[in-house]
Formats: structure tokens, C-alpha cells, sequence
């Protein structure tokens, strides 16, 4: 990591698009570790809107590519992270927006139609809830069941 994300940025910093494999299961179910790879493209924050999914620095030193949340405060949330683990990064500390995401091989545009509604869907199942239990949090246990509980085919 020490020498990956300089280079990273370097090359960010120079205008091109940067493509890196997911690690982790914070976007699930968007985003599948080890599965899919993202394309990143430099950003500034007046360029942010809630939706987007940026790579950012927290407070405490840790990298992260989650889902902006509110603008101001500026706050991220992974997708397969319930609300109470949702991150403030620094306005200046967002050094990229996620562009496109590879799946199996097949490139998908994060401005698609059917990307931004999945995306609205998911938003919304964070806000429909009954007691404790958010719509969100009862497929995010589903899909861990159904998907990650799965053998590996590697």
C-alpha cells in the first residue's frame, strides 16, 4: 500500500483514469471483492453530488472508496455498511470519483441509467424500516447468506 497509492495518484494527478481491483465487502452488493475492478478519475470536491462514489482519505489515515452521502458535512457510506459505520472525509481529501466499474470482463458506466437506479433503490431501502430493521439491512443479510457464504470457484 505504501508504494500503490502515490503511484496511483501520480498518475490521477496526470489525467488518466486509474483501474483497481475491489478489496473488500463494504460496496456489496454493487461491488464484489476480488470480482470486479473500478475506474477512477480525478476529482475535485465542487465536482461531488450525493450519489457518487469517490475515493477518499479519512481522518485516521485509512483509504477508502464509498458512497457520498451529504455533501456538507462531507460524509461517505459503503454500501454493504449500515449508517453507523459512515466516514467524514476532509473536502480537500477526495482525491477521485468512480467512472465505470468491469465485471466478468464487461465495462459499465456509472452514469447508465440502469447503475443511477439501482443506485436510487438502494438508497431508498435504507430508509424504509420497521423498528431497528431497515429493508436495506435484511437484503444486505440475504446477499451475505446467498453470496459470499458461497465456495469459491478460483
Amino acid at each position: 500500500m505504501v508504494v500503490f497509492m502515490p503511484a496511483l495518484l501520480e498518475q490521477l494527478s496526470s489525467g488518466k483514469s486509474v483501474e483497481i481491483l475491489c478489496r473488500g465487502n463494504s460496496m456489496n452488493p454493487f461491488l464484489v471483492d476480488r470480482r470486479d475492478s473500478i475506474v477512477l478519475s480525478a476529482c475535485t470536491y465542487p465536482e461531488l453530488r450525493v450519489g457518487d462514489v469517490v475515493l477518499g482519505l479519512t481522518d485516521s489515515g485509512h483509504w477508502v472508496v464509498h458512497r457520498v452521502v451529504s455533501m456538507k458535512p462531507l460524509l461517505l457510506n459503503g454500501d454493504g455498511n449500515l449508517q453507523s459505520s459512515r466516514e467524514y472525509i476532509p473536502e480537500n481529501k477526495v482525491y477521485a470519483r468512480m467512472v465505470a466499474y468491469v465485471r466478468k470482463g464487461r465495462r459499465g458506466e456509472v452514469s447508465s441509467p440502469g447503475w443511477r437506479r439501482w443506485s436510487a433503490f438502494w438508497k431508498f431501502c435504507g430508509k424504509v424500516s420497521v423498528g431497528s430493521w431497515s429493508l436495506r439491512r435484511v437484503l444486505l443479510g440475504l446477499w451475505r447468506r446467498i453470496y459470499i457464504s458461497r465456495p469459491s470457484t478460483d
